[in-house]
């Protein structure tokens, strides 16, 4: 019999949220989505998975990933900064219709009422009752997925002390003045605080960026990163 599972992963680092469904374990799934195999590839994340719905039903399980996809606006909706917070282009139906109104809504349906009472905001184990069990996402990671997670514990313990996320009327704040180089030949002079206000650029990919963690971020990267000096505090 065939599980069907809706879930929504968001990368603990950026805030990036993604809504999607598989039929395979979705702790080890990563998601099929465009934007969001894009930004597993081109940044360093920390994804944290919560499965919303499962069932074994196809027809139901089209008519719950469009009922959450309208509820949480993954297509559309934005942060203050007007960056999407979900890396969804399309509703997640899994390929099916929506619903219609009354009596063939299935979201009126007692039992599915209650399978979503079971298992939305990961309450039900995925593989409840199998003999493998489940084990934490980043339980047993590689030598290489270690590293990556040590670079970004390590990052935000020194961007605190560097004051690279602070405000410009933060003492602590780097007031420094950086050459940035964009992949389209567009270059910028400014503190990393005006970079990330004026384009919209996470905070702590930012951080990453200056810190040597990650090259670029949304295509711009530091000209020479050896004018970068960290902070000698802490």
């Amino acid at each position: 019999m065939t599980i069907y599972t809706l879930y929504k992963k968001v990368d603990k680092l950026s805030g990036l949220h993604y809504l999607g469904m598989t039929s395979k374990d979705p702790y080890k799934y990563s998601g099929s989505g465009l934007d969001w195999r894009k930004h597993l590839k081109n940044n360093i994340t920390d994804v944290e998975t919560t499965i919303i719905f499962q069932t074994d039903c196809k027809k139901e399980f089209n008519h719950m990933g469009r009922y959450y996809s309208i509820l949480w606006n993954i297509v559309g909706a934005m942060d203050d900064y007007g960056n999407k917070i979900w890396a969804n282009i399309i509703p997640e139906t899994g390929g099916g219709p929506g619903w219609g109104c009354g009596e063939s809504n299935i979201v009126n349906n007692p039992e599915t009422l209650q399978k979503m009472k079971n298992t939305r905001l990961g309450q039900s184990p995925w593989n409840k009752g199998k003999t493998t069990g489940l084990t934490a996402w980043n339980k047993g990671l590689t030598i290489a997925d270690k590293r990556i997670s040590d670079a970004a514990a390590k990052c935000s313990k020194t961007k605190k002390e560097s004051g690279i996320g602070a405000g410009l009327n933060n003492p602590a704040a780097d007031n420094n003045l950086y050459e940035f180089v964009h992949k389209d030949g567009r270059i910028e002079i400014s503190t990393p605080y005006e970079l990330r206000k004026k384009y919209n650029l996470g905070q702590a990919h930012t951080s990453m960026m200056m810190l040597g963690y990650c090259k670029s971020v949304k295509g711009w990267r530091l000209a020479n990163p050896s004018t970068y000096k960290r902070s000698s505090s802490g």
